[in-house]
Order: structure tokens, then C-alpha cells, then sequence
């Protein structure tokens, strides 16, 4: 019983990642598509680049946000851009809320009471993720639509993100293991032109 206990969950592991990884590739083309809006000479390549680097932020905030670590808020992203719709109106989340976040919140240690007010308590994380990068600096006036996150979050709601594996078996669970062996799966397809392999 034990064993069949264990097949099932890795079954459902193997299920959770390829439908996952399916879905992923087909939200990530979306999401790219929105940068042609404000920045119509962007390469494909620099779209990938960027695409890639905004993906890895927002799904490593998700993680964060889940374990109520964004102002005690497990939806916190959806929850800003609903503010900043009120706030400012439609088309700004990412030049007005989120490219401060990951630049001038969650990579630096100092807040002033404006920050706070706006951002509320956020824990200063540091390293490299959250550094601005020359492909930033290169596109300043890139502004994504705020549908293209409202289609993300919508994807991204419907798995379960936990930091460490919870006891008993989740559905749709996402753990930073099995994302590191999704996004293992992405790179070797990108590199060498593969699919995942139909066992998957």
C-alpha cells in the first residue's frame, strides 16, 4: 500500500509538471507578444531575454506571497493591480507599481514611509533576481498592459505554491523543486531543441 502510495504521488508530480510546462510555453508566447506595444523594435531574442527574466520574478514572488510574506497578503499582485487600476487607471501596473517592486522594494534594504505606505511591509530579499538589467535600462519606457498579468495571475491560480512540500498529497502543487525541474526541461529544449520526453 505504502508503495502505491508513493507511484500515485509521483504520478501526479509527472502530471502537475507536464501540464504545467505545456501551459507555461503558451502563456509565456502571450506575454511576450505585449512588449511590441511599447517597444516595437524589441528583437525576439531581447523579448525571450526579458520575458524570461520578468516570468522568473513574478513566480518567485508568488512563491512569497502564497506563505503570506508580501503584507500578509496571499494575493497580494492581483490585489495591487486592482489598487493601481483604482489609483491611476488602466495600463500602469508594471511602470508605476511593479518595476518599482522589484527594483526599489524587494532589492533594497531601506524604506521610506512613502514606500511603506504604497508597498506596505515587504521583506528586502537582495542577490541578483531583483537587480535592473541592461535589457531594462535599454527598454525604460516598456509599458505591458495590465491584461497581460490579469492572464498570468489567472494561470498561475490555478497551482498551489508552497515553499516546502506539504504532508500529503496536494493537486496542482508547485514546490521550488519542481519548478527548478520545469524550467531544467525549458532550457534543454531551448539548447538543444528538444521536447519533453513522452513519458512526461
Amino acid at each position: 500500500m505504502l508503495e502505491t502510495g508513493h507511484h500515485s504521488a509521483f504520478q501526479n508530480i509527472e502530471q502537475v509538471i507536464k501540464l504545467f510546462y505545456d501551459r507555461f510555453k503558451v502563456e509565456r508566447a502571450a506575454f511576450q507578444q505585449h512588449f511590441l506595444h511599447g517597444a516595437p523594435s524589441i528583437t525576439v531574442a531581447e523579448q525571450e531575454q526579458l520575458a524570461s527574466l520578468i516570468l522568473n520574478r513574478l513566480m518567485f514572488i508568488y512563491f512569497l506571497q502564497k506563505q503570506g510574506f508580501l503584507n500578509s497578503d496571499p494575493q497580494y499582485l492581483f490585489h495591487q493591480l486592482q489598487a493601481t487600476q483604482r489609483r491611476i487607471g488602466s495600463d500602469k501596473f508594471y511602470s508605476t507599481f511593479l518595476f518599482a517592486l522589484f527594483h526599489e522594494v524587494l532589492g533594497k534594504a531601506e524604506r521610506s514611509p512613502e514606500t511603506l505606505a504604497l508597498f506596505g511591509h515587504i521583506p528586502y530579499l537582495g542577490g541578483s533576481l531583483f537587480t535592473l538589467r541592461e535589457i531594462e535600462r535599454h527598454y525604460p519606457q516598456l509599458n505591458i498592459p495590465d491584461l497581460a498579468f490579469e492572464r498570468l495571475f489567472a494561470f498561475f491560480d490555478l497551482y498551489r505554491w508552497y515553499v516546502d512540500e506539504p504532508a500529503g498529497q496536494e493537486k496542482n502543487l508547485l514546490t521550488p523543486d519542481v519548478l527548478g525541474y520545469i524550467f531544467e526541461q525549458y532550457v534543454n529544449q531551448q539548447q538543444m531543441g528538444l521536447t519533453i520526453p513522452g513519458r512526461m
